[in-house]
């Protein structure tokens, strides 16, 4: 450590004896190796987490391309599978890597942060499959022409809700399984699932309860702080999950709700700004991001539908414009 401290600040007194004359040399070398140190280890962390977060990528994108975890919120998972069979693959795929990676690793450290990783992937992955299961039953809605009720429903969303019940419980456990009894890593665990619990099951309940909107404002506040405080992604998830849990396209209701709330939704989001800048986060590219932040997965999920929406309200402004201007000109000619 001498050494290696010598040949990078040799311009300070590093064999001086420690007195009042040389004391400032001592101090100023000690302080620029406990900075360089701090540095390295922050550099190091930042490694680590971006090669976890590739690692648990990798893993991921394996999972999406098999043929059995795309039949999550089929018809088939819903009717057939009864014991989340679905879930239980998932989960066999990810220990066979895991096992692999946990192998190759000298350090545990690195492995909880691969596990971690993974938990979030594991987290954006199933809500992005529920959106995208609202996105087949809203084209089918659009496309048949007749009254019937489109097959992309949930025959039954009260057993469908069960099964997601169990998928996450399964889920859930296998994590906790491989936390090698780390205090920290089951608390992290127990907290990212928190998300599905509140997301998905807390709220599929309140659309399967058909209560009317009693309480909406408080899912929809819930909602907001977990999609990263951005209301129409709030507006769009809520809208999915009443449309496949009630049968019913509550849009509109949500929106108005929505922008009942906007002030407190607006101090919500500034105290959200606040603690992001106190603590940024690891920068990554968007598209990788998407798989692990779920901020980002859900922007990324909904954001061609907010373009559309908003293509159609300018074009929709513009017919009104047109029609204005026919009128103004016409009453100028009557004049």
């Amino acid at each position: 450590m001498q050494y290696i401290s010598k040949r990078h600040y040799n311009h300070l007194t590093w064999n001086a004896e420690r007195s009042e004359t040389n004391l400032f040399e001592w101090d100023s070398a000690a302080s620029l190796v406990e900075h360089e140190a701090a540095r390295l280890v922050d550099r190091l962390s930042l490694d680590a987490v971006e090669a976890s977060q590739k690692a648990a990528i990798q893993i991921i994108q394996i999972v999406e391309y098999l043929d059995i975890p795309r039949e999550l919120f089929g018809r088939h998972w819903e009717e057939d599978l009864t014991n989340n069979e679905v879930a239980k693959y998932i989960v066999t795929v990810f220990g066979n890597y895991l096992s692999d990676v946990k192998d190759s690793l000298v350090s545990q450290y690195l492995y909880h942060k691969v596990v971690v990783a993974l938990v979030r992937c594991t987290v954006c992955f199933y809500i992005k499959r529920f959106i995208l299961k609202a996105d087949r039953v809203r084209y089918s809605i659009r496309q048949r022409r007749n009254r019937m009720k489109s097959q992309e429903f949930f025959s039954n969303p009260r057993r469908a809700q069960m099964r997601m019940t169990h998928d996450i419980e399964v889920f859930q456990k296998f994590f906790l399984d491989v936390s090698d009894g780390s205090k920290i890593l089951q608390k992290i665990v127990a907290d990212e699932f928190s998300v599905l619990d509140q997301l998905l099951l807390e709220c599929s309940i309140y659309a399967l309860s058909r209560c009317g909107f009693e309480n909406l404002e408080e899912f929809i506040i819930v909602v907001y702080k977990r999609s990263g405080a951005h209301a129409d992604v709030t507006r769009h998830l809520l809208s999915d999950i009443f449309l496949l849990m009630n049968g019913e396209d509550k849009d509109r209701c949500v929106r108005k709700t929505i922008q009942n709330l906007n002030e407190d939704l607006d101090k919500i989001k500034e105290r959200i700004v606040e603690r992001r800048n106190e603590h940024p986060s690891v920068q990554t590219a968007k598209a990788n991001a998407a798989y692990f932040c779920l901020e980002e997965m859900l922007e990324a999920s909904y954001n061609e539908r907010i373009i559309q929406e908003n293509m159609a309200l300018c074009a929709g402004v513009g017919k009104d414009i047109i029609e204005l201007r026919k009128q103004i000109t016409g009453s100028k000619k009557i004049h």
